[in-house]
C-alpha cells in the first residue's frame, strides 16, 4: 500500500511541466492543496513575474528561544531532539495511514 502511494504522488508530481520556459503555479497549487489535508503550514513565496513561486512548508516542531530583543532559532537539547523526532515520525506514521487509507 505504501509503495502504491508513493508512486501516485510521484507519478503527479512529474506530470506538471515546470521546465524553466513555464509557469510552475499548477505544481505549486497542488502542492498547496496537498499539505493543506495534512494541516502542514505553508507559504507561498511568488518571483517578481508572479508566474513563477517556491512554496515553504516545515513539518515538525520548531524551537525558538526569546532574548533580549530578538528571537533566535537553536540547536534542541537532546532531549527535545528526541521528542522532536518522535513528533516527526508521529506525523508520518499519520500522514502514509491517512494516504494508504
Amino acid at each position: 500500500m505504501r509503495a502504491q502511494w508513493t508512486i501516485g504522488v510521484l507519478e503527479a508530481l512529474v506530470g506538471f511541466d515546470t521546465t524553466s520556459r513555464n509557469s510552475n503555479l499548477a505544481l505549486v497549487e497542488w502542492v498547496e492543496a496537498y499539505l493543506d489535508r495534512f494541516g502542514v503550514p505553508h507559504e507561498r513565496v511568488p518571483d517578481a513575474t508572479g508566474t513563477k513561486a517556491n512554496v515553504w512548508a516545515t513539518i515538525g516542531p520548531t524551537v525558538v528561544v526569546a532574548r533580549a530583543r530578538s528571537i533566535r532559532r537553536t540547536r534542541p537539547t537532546s532531549n527535545l531532539a528526541r521528542a522532536q523526532l518522535e513528533a516527526c515520525s508521529a506525523f508520518l506514521d499519520r500522514l502514509t495511514a491517512h494516504s494508504c487509507a
